[in-house]
């Protein structure tokens, strides 16, 4: 059983050109982090993508939907 809490999205950003680029990874894991805070102890990702953005010199977003799922007692 579980429960449908909706979309959750994480980033990263490349802020200057010397830096690390962006990693999908990182944006992942934040997604993670937000929906745990959320209450979800599980999400599925839908994709990522590099987007423009005027503070960034490179950035990814990932996607997910997060889920509330029952634990079974053993």
């Amino acid at each position: 059983r579980f429960k449908t809490l909706g979309l959750v999205e994480g980033e990263d950003c490349q802020l200057k050109a010397h830096l690390a680029a962006p990693d999908r990874i990182i944006a992942r894991t934040q997604a993670r982090s937000k929906a745990y805070k959320l209450g979800a102890n599980g999400i599925v990702f839908t994709g990522c993508a590099a987007i423009q953005s005027q503070q960034c010199i490179a950035q990814i977003v990932c996607y997910g939907q997060m889920y509330q799922i029952e634990e079974i007692n053993k």
